[in-house]
């Protein structure tokens, strides 16, 4: 984002970036570059299908998802079934986090079987599970994971970030504000936006997020990741902080492929017939 260099927030030693209203032509550029580091960083788990946060707020998942949760009796609507989990460290997370989020941590509380329960089990054969970071690196990493530790395949995505839903929210404010009944054209997209559609400043120990206080604050880690709408503030890691910061990314990068690994070769091992012996 341009504008005045970042200054030091004293409460939670992030760097705000002060922007400027440079209007859509500035937007439009921003989002552009969002989507080409997103698209970069979701073709890296072809495992998990990736989402945008347009389709997401439409409650469109492609796969036939939305006419699943239709021909089910009690799973209720597809804005009813997501859980939508925020994988980002709890810095970031005090900044924003998208309405109705959950953290990682309260996801994995929620599965059967959890050691540290503070929730009823999560019913996971009903539920679409959509992850969401920054700009969709370390969503896809933990989408990934997840998918192999609780067998979500069909039932998991990885979300473009919270960087590119920014726009997307303002891309439905803008249809909203246009139309005169105030309402959005479909029943699942009406759903899907009441429920998410905004940021939160989360109160503290309360999950999930929905009773947070509406902000426009956004944490992007990064400087190089400031490509939020005009209309919100950007917050970064300062620069003394990030080294470490993307440290803790690597190390998690390896422990999760390695975990990914393991599973392959189990799954591999699993399907794998007995050898017959001859005499």
């Amino acid at each position: 984002l341009r504008g005045r260099p970042p200054v030091a927030s004293p409460d939670t030693g992030n760097h705000k970036q002060a922007t400027t209203m440079d209007g859509p032509d500035n937007d439009a550029e921003q989002l552009r570059k969002c989507r080409k580091a997103c698209g970069f960083y979701q073709s890296k788990f072809s495992e998990v299908p990736a989402l945008s946060s347009s389709d997401f707020l439409s409650g469109d998942y492609g796969n036939g998802v939305p006419s699943q949760a239709a021909a089910a009796d009690d799973a209720g609507s597809i804005a009813c079934r997501t859980v939508l989990v925020d994988v980002r460290t709890q810095p970031e997370r005090a900044v924003s986090m998208i309405r109705d989020a959950i953290s990682l941590e309260d996801f994995e509380r929620m599965q059967p079987g959890s050691q540290n329960a503070q929730h009823p089990p999560a019913r996971t054969d009903s539920m679409v599970v959509v992850t969401y970071c920054t700009i969709g690196y370390r969503s896809g990493l933990e989408a990934r994971r997840l998918k192999d530790k609780y067998n979500l395949k069909g039932r998991i995505y990885s979300l473009d970030g919270i960087v590119a839903f920014t726009h997307a929210l303002n891309d439905v404010r803008c249809v909203g504000s246009s139309q005169h009944s105030g309402t959005m054209d479909s029943h699942p997209q009406q759903e899907m936006h009441a429920r998410f559609g905004g940021l939160v400043q989360p109160v503290a120990s309360i999950q999930p997020a929905a009773s947070g206080k509406p902000t426009n604050d956004v944490h992007v880690f990064a400087p190089q990741w400031s490509l939020a709408h005009s209309s919100f503030q950007a917050t970064a890691y300062p620069t003394r902080q990030l080294v470490a910061r993307f440290l803790q990314v690597a190390a998690l990068v390896v422990g999760r492929t390695m975990e990914h690994l393991v599973h392959k070769l189990r799954s591999c091992l699993h399907r794998s017939p007995p050898r017959s012996h001859q005499d």
